[in-house]
């Protein structure tokens, strides 16, 4: 005969279970979504390149965005069905370096860390946040993936070259 604390043991169990699946099912939904805003605003938001970006970058920047959309609809016409349907947190970790990555090669030769295309990163970051329901360790993966693919190729590609913008916005305080 089981306990009443059995039982609130077993109700607990079953009520995670079933949070774990319908969390799985919210993924599964959302990681689709996740990739088609990247798949459509990626090349869409180059109509910005023809303003921000110098004349000689426009191909580049084109050639980067449609890559990298590429790789994203490949992705889901590939990876989703077999893999993504089962792991689909995984493809929404993989995807957002993915956008992120082709922004962040945008910054090099913009300008680094005063490049425009900076928010970009942002923009990336805000709609995994505000799409994918996750928890707050494959958000933060997910974020610094992203990060890590705007720092590592600035500080090869750039360098620091203005400190005052550093000193002047309050990142060191000088007595």
């Amino acid at each position: 005969m089981k306990t009443r604390v059995d039982r609130l043991a077993e109700q607990e169990g079953q009520l995670q279970r079933a949070f774990r699946a319908h969390i799985k099912s919210l993924c599964n939904e959302r990681v689709v979504v996740l990739y088609y805003l990247g798949i459509v605003l990626l090349p869409l938001l180059g109509i910005l390149d023809c303003v921000n970006a110098p004349a000689h970058l426009l191909h580049s920047f084109l050639i980067l965005r449609l890559v990298a959309a590429v790789i994203l609809l490949t992705i889901l016409l590939v990876a989703y069905p077999s893999i993504g349907k089962q792991h689909p947190a995984l493809l929404g970790i993989i995807g957002p370096p993915i956008v992120g990555g082709s922004v962040s090669l945008m910054t090099v030769p913009m300008g680094g860390y005063e490049s425009p295309y900076y928010a970009g990163l942002n923009l990336v970051i805000l709609g995994v946040t505000l799409v994918m329901p996750f928890s707050l360790r494959e958000s933060a993966l997910t974020c610094g993936l992203v990060y890590a693919t705007y720092f590592v190729p600035n500080l090869f590609g750039n360098s620091i070259t203005r400190p005052d913008l550093f000193l002047n916005n309050n990142f060191f305080i000088l007595g």
